[in-house]
């Protein structure tokens, strides 16, 4: 039977028609399938790439203690790796920041070193009230105590020492045996001897700096106290003799000389005001307190 030359174009037009959607059908529904493959990718990536991270709560100061609750748990995409990540299993409790830490950073194990304040038997928290303190410490600086005399002879006494606590006249520090005789040594030193300070220095960056080499020598009464002290340890005592070999003792010794005329009362008056700034400290201690002593 003969088609009708209308019916067979409009056939093959129908037939075209229903060829070129099924190719931009295919064409869609590859594009649609690509997208979900890349979709699906970035997924995995991110999910590959997510990791559980600890940030710190509030801004640390460098040098400044972390511990567990300082630190917050967050999942984030970091391409930090696992080794790099620092969690609170890797705290101990001597970890300080070696940086300064902003809220919410992460905490990563460059950040963080070990205190090389050791804990010994005989540390104590010693409370300072004769030193000449900087305007702006705060708690957590660390410090150096430093003796200068008046013609200039300028001795480190103490070195690197975390203020635990302060107030307008006094730091708290943790002191061992032969730290707080060495000490005890520099302000009786200071007391006899007009026109010498007493002065604490603060450490710019405390996480990264090590700690000065004390170079401030006993009295030979004193090295000869510590030689006896069974509290302190024979490094600590071998270091002490090491120090008092050298000239710095007789260099101290020449300008104490001139002063020894009535050093007893010079000590004892500078003790009086000593005990006094103690006192005072106290009683705004037992304010805070509720007015309770016990």
């Amino acid at each position: 039977m003969a088609v009708n030359p209308m019916q067979r174009k409009a056939r093959q037009s129908f037939l075209l028609g229903m060829l070129l959607m099924l190719v931009i059908a295919a064409i869609v529904v590859g594009i649609l399938f690509m997208q979900i493959m890349n979709m699906k990718n970035e997924q995995e990536q991110t999910a590959a790439a997510s990791k559980t991270v600890y940030a710190v709560k509030s801004n640390i100061k460098s040098g400044q203690p972390i511990t567990s609750a300082d630190l917050v748990a967050q999942t984030v995409v970091t391409n930090l790796s696992t080794s790099e990540i620092a969690t609170a299993a890797n705290l101990t409790e001597n970890t300080v920041a070696k940086i300064d830490l902003g809220q919410g950073t992460i905490l990563t194990q460059s950040m963080i070193v070990e205190s090389d304040e050791s804990v010994q038997d005989s540390l104590r928290i010693q409370e300072l009230n004769m030193l000449s303190l900087p305007a702006d410490l705060e708690t957590n600086d660390y410090v150096d105590i430093r003796l200068v005399f008046p013609n200039g002879q300028d001795y480190i006494v103490i070195s690197k020492k975390r203020v635990i606590q302060s107030t307008e006249t006094t730091i708290f520090v943790k002191l061992s045996e032969e730290e707080i005789l060495t000490m005890s040594n520099a302000i009786v030193e200071s007391y006899i001897t007009e026109g010498s300070l007493l002065y604490a220095t603060k450490y710019v960056d405390p996480g990264i700096q090590n700690a000065s080499v004390p170079t401030y020598t006993v009295s030979k009464e004193v090295l000869d106290l510590i030689d006896t002290n069974s509290n302190i340890t024979v490094d600590a005592k071998n270091a002490l003799y090491a120090r008092y070999v050298g000239e710095n003792r007789n260099q101290i010794n020449n300008v104490i000389s001139p002063n020894m005329e009535d050093y007893t009362e010079k000590v004892q008056e500078n003790f009086d005001a000593q005990i006094k700034t103690a006192q005072e400290e106290r009683n705004r201690y037992i304010e805070t307190l509720g007015g309770t002593d016990f």
